[in-house]
């Protein structure tokens, strides 16, 4: 024996390759005192009903630690084996055998629950030969000893062809067949699989006599008895085949094998003691006597097939299925068909795959069928190289949109419409699918795909709003119908299904025979929040109560929707799909015509209120044919099955949501209507244009309105800076939702290149499209600040060179406007200096002051220097002199008076070259307090001296006037 450990099959044992079935179990072994007591036969490592190997036995024995180690080794099959018998008896709800004087279900149950097995070694086989079945030698050998007493002169070799049946996994995903890799009669993974009742157990016996051959057939009372009595030893839930080997005398001189007659037995209708043919096999009642005229071995009588797969590309051949099974067969989703069928010749691919086949489930013109695409074809050869094997994959006509993973974008579309895009892109026409909705189609925004095929993004699409789809298969094809309430799905053709509990016996197709319920604790209440840019003040809240009472809350953040209606009915359709898996049903039946999406009513059930009305959510196909091959062995027949799974009809059908969430970033474009460079809505928002998408849009409508993520915001303020059409931008997606994307920012590329580069690599710029700049530049050598305009014909510039720090506003190409709406300061620590290139206006609206505090002031005019006031003129030397100067005239004029005070020193008026002249209209004074006033010139001159005196010096003094008075108290002339 070899043991193998593996993470994901704990434990699995091969046997010796040379049996077709392990003859030695592995049983329980608790420790009672100190010893090892072998309990009831259970299966194990090795086999069913055998010793546990002495080996073992013996190192299990003692205190020793090597000894606990493995006793707890040998005792986790046990317990494992506790579960798995478990889940045999709750599929196939076996009869009971009391034991010991216990009631059998408290023995059942004691068995299950790990407890009573020291007191089972004395209970007959449990649940009718599946947890308890003997081996192929037991089986060989109670035939053996029946014969013996029945035929004692007589050897009969009995040899079991095939003793193991199918395996079928325990696991619900992997559903019924075999499990790949395992080898039928070689392998048995503890805790997976349990045998299938549906695989027969091949028996042959011979060579016998024609007498023989007579006396066992079935119509005889021996062959009946041999029936019986091999039917006590395998229980009722194992089918099994019966071949009687018959060779001629002169057979064996030829070197030729003998003719087979086969006989197949199915588990016993009722109470009869002898079991029903097969329907459809050959069995006679009086076998006839064997010619030795032909010269080949007669094989046994094969069936005709009930399952058939067409294939159009063959001009429409017909393959005859071995088998198949069915996978995603359900509401929603994409269903594929493994098929196994046999052909004569190889099929070649590339005509094959992509087109069309139908799997035919029965003989009929009206026999239910199941259209779909070829996906996939292995093809082996057939046993003894006679044919080819076909491995077929057929799946829906959904299959080329799960291989077709396309990034596009389809803004303000409805739901339904963005399907019908996608459906016909794939070259579906109107008569392939429709429509049956209730509610208007609702219209999103933007609806983004991204990252993923064609079929998971309508499937999530429609899932977010409630919608599901399903398949009408008919002979002509098959049609994709989606629906958004599930009142609006059709009945299936049975309408009803009686129930009869499965007791072992051949049971009709049109009932079910085993139905289970399942329930689960789900979230009592779902709650939707979110929020909505335009209307931030409104608090978008939903919520809905579950059917199920629970204290559990679902809440979703950020669920998609902008109104608080859109909230209220997406929160009933996640309510619903928790629903949906809260309570559903599975059951089993034979019947072939039924699809998911259809309605059945369940009627004579035991428990009252499980007779009802429910929907078919899922099904699950297994149909197997191995007699369809010429030489195939001999079964029962076409064996299928269905399983079905339901919700109760009154329940409203939502699929399952798996929402598509992205973290990537993506890059878009700025877009806008043609001959608009920069085009945003009211809220400062930008219409984008996705790299990836590759849909046709007009200009300016690749997207609903975006957002840009900018550094600051708030109200009415905020940065902001424009981006113009075909600005290249990074996008991502708020809450990771595709349908809400958020600008990050612009990127730069070749047509767009960075304003820095390594040719300038130390500046700091900010440059708009029209030229502005702001550089703050970090040479180390000469920093500073630049803000420019175009070209830098207007700049302000601050110089932090260490030899030059400077401060520069420069308007070379314009004016320069200073204006403040109070007072303006300029103050330097050193020297000002103001140039201007043409005129200097300074306008004052009040007073204007100049004041140097320590210098001098000096107003120099390469022409005119004006000084006006429209008040008082005021000229004042506080401490100093006071000059003015002209190298021309120079005009002092008053409107009014005019006055000239000198308190301290004197006053002159000096006219180097030129003339003085002073004229009034009214009077002129001249006049002194304690000085003399003197006009004169070099040679004559009059003095008015402070004693009063009038003194005309001159050459000689002329008077004259019309009239000369001279008056005086005393008149003295010169001489006398």
């Amino acid at each position: 024996m070899r043991v193998h450990l593996h993470r994901e099959e704990p434990v699995m044992v091969s046997p010796d390759p040379g049996l077709s079935f392990p003859s030695s179990p592995v049983k329980t072994v608790p420790n009672s005192r100190g010893r090892i007591n072998l309990c009831a036969p259970t299966p194990g490592l090795y086999g069913v009903e055998g010793h546990l190997p002495a080996a073992w036995r013996e190192a299990a024995q003692g205190d020793s630690q090597e000894a606990r180690a493995l006793r707890g080794f040998l005792d986790i099959p046990g317990r494992r084996q506790a579960h798995l018998n478990y889940r045999v008896w709750q599929r196939s709800r076996p009869t009971l055998i009391d034991g010991q004087g216990s009631h059998p279900l408290q023995a059942c149950l004691a068995a299950l629950g790990g407890q009573g097995f020291q007191d089972r070694a004395g209970i007959d086989p449990l649940m009718g030969g599946i947890t308890a079945q003997p081996s192929a030698d037991a089986l060989a050998a109670r035939i053996s000893r029946w014969l013996g007493q029945r035929y004692p002169d007589i050897h009969h070799p009995v040899r079991i062809a095939q003793f193991q049946p199918h395996w079928v996994s325990l696991f619900p995903t992997t559903g019924l067949g075999r499990s790949p890799g395992n080898r039928l009669g070689m392998d048995t993974h503890l805790g997976e699989r349990v045998p299938d009742r549906s695989g027969p157990i091949h028996i042959v016996i011979g060579p016998l006599s024609i007498d023989q051959v007579r006396a066992l057939s079935p119509g005889q009372h021996v062959g009946q008895a041999l029936a019986a009595h091999i039917r006590r030893g395998l229980g009722r839930h194992h089918d099994f085949v019966l071949s009687l080997e018959h060779v001629p005398r002169r057979l064996p001189q030829l070197g030729c094998q003998g003719p087979v007659l086969g006989m197949d037995i199915l588990p016993t209708q009722g109470d009869l003691p002898y079991p029903s043919r097969a329907a459809g096999r050959i069995a006679p009642s009086q076998p006839q006597p064997m010619k030795s005229m032909p010269m080949t071995p007669m094989t046994p009588m094969t069936q005709r097939p009930r399952l058939q797969l067409d294939l159009q590309c063959q001009g429409g051949e017909r393959l005859t299925v071995l088998d198949f099974s069915s996978q995603d067969l359900a509401l929603s989703r994409s269903y594929r068909l493994d098929v196994r069928c046999h052909s004569h010749s190889p099929l070649v691919a590339s005509e094959v795959l992509g087109q069309a086949a139908c799997l035919r489930l029965d003989r009929g013109s009206a026999a239910p069928c199941i259209h779909g695409l070829v996906t996939a074809l292995d093809q082996s050869p057939g046993a003894a190289g006679k044919g080819v094997i076909q491995h077929i994959c057929l799946e829906s006509p959904l299959a080329p949109l799960a291989r077709t993973r396309q990034n596009r974008v389809f803004p303000g579309m409805g739901v339904r419409a963005v399907v019908e895009e996608v459906l016909q892109g794939h070259g579906w026409t109107p008569a392939q699918w429709r429509m049956a909705c209730r509610d208007d189609d609702p219209v999103e925004d933007l609806i983004v795909q991204v990252e993923e095929d064609d079929l998971a993004f309508i499937t999530r699409l429609m899932a977010f709003h409630g919608l599901f789809y399903r398949f009408e298969q008919s002979r002509q094809g098959v049609t994709l119908v989606i629906h958004d309430d599930a009142c609006d799905l059709p009945e299936a053709p049975v309408r009803r299904l009686p129930f009869h509990a499965h007791s072992g016996q051949h049971a009709p197709a049109d009932i079910i025979y085993r139905l289970a319920a399942r329930a689960r604790l789900m979230p009592g209440a779902v709650q939707l929040r979110d929020h909505f840019p335009d209307h931030p003040q409104v608090a978008l809240h939903a919520r809905q109560e579950c059917k199920q009472l629970s204290g559990g809350l679902e809440d979703h953040w950020g669920a998609g929707f902008a109104t608080p209606g859109q909230g209220e009915h997406l929160a009933r359709v996640r309510a619903e799909s928790l629903d949906t898996q809260s309570l559903s049903f599975s059951a089993w039946t034979g019947h072939r015509a039924l699809t998911p999406g259809q309605r059945i009513t369940l009627t004579g059930h035991p428990h009252a209120d499980f007779n009802k009305t429910y929907t078919i959510t899922a099904l699950q196909l297994r149909g197997e044919q191995a007699s369809s091959l010429p030489d195939g062995m001999p079964t029962t027949g076409p064996a299928f099955s269905t399983r079905l799974e339901l919700i109760p009809s009154t329940q409203s059908y939502r699929p399952p949501l798996t929402p598509h969430r992205s973290s990537a970033r993506f890059v878009a474009r700025i877009d806008g209507p043609e001959g608009e460079p920069i085009h945003l809505d009211a809220h400062g928002r930008y219409r984008i244009r996705f790299d990836f998408d590759s849909r046709e849009h007009p200009p300016g409508q690749a997207s609903h309105p975006v957002r840009m993520l900018t550094p600051y915001a708030g109200d009415d303020f905020g940065f902001h800076f424009p981006l113009h059409a075909g600005t290249e931008v990074l996008v991502a997606f708020e809450n990771n939702d595709p349908h809400r994307p958020i600008i990050l920012g612009a990127l730069p590329n070749a047509d767009h290149p960075s304003p820095v580069t390594a040719h300038n690599r130390h500046q700091n710029l900010l440059r708009t499209h029209g030229g502005n700049e702001l550089l703050m530049n970090d040479q180390p050598h000469g920093p500073g600040i630049r803000l420019s305009t175009r070209d830098h014909g207007l700049r302000v510039l601050m110089d932090a060179t260490p030899e030059d720090p400077h401060l520069a506003l420069h308007a070379d190409d314009g004016r320069m406007l200073w204006q403040a709406g109070q007072s303006l300061s300029l103050q330097t620590g050193g020297d000002q200096i103001v140039e201007v290139g043409g005129d200097q206006r300074v306008n004052v609206q009040g007073a204007s002051s100049l004041e140097t505090r320590e210098g001098s002031l000096q107003l120099i005019s390469g022409e005119d220097l004006r000084v006006q006031a429209g008040g008082d003129l005021h000229l004042e030397a506080g401490q100093g002199d006071l000059e003015q100067r002209s190298q021309g005239s120079m005009n002092l004029r008053a409107g009014r008076g005019m006055r000239l005070e000198v308190r301290q020193g004197d006053l002159e008026c000096h006219v180097a070259n030129g003339r003085l002249g002073m004229s009034a209209g009214g009077r002129i004074t001249l006049q002194s307090q304690s000085g003399e006033i003197h006009i004169g010139h070099a040679h004559a001159g009059i003095r008015l001296t402070p004693r009063g005196e009038l003194v005309i010096q001159g050459r000689e003094v002329r008077i004259e006037a019309e009239t000369i008075r001279v008056q005086g108290d005393g008149i003295v002339h010169n001489g006398g």
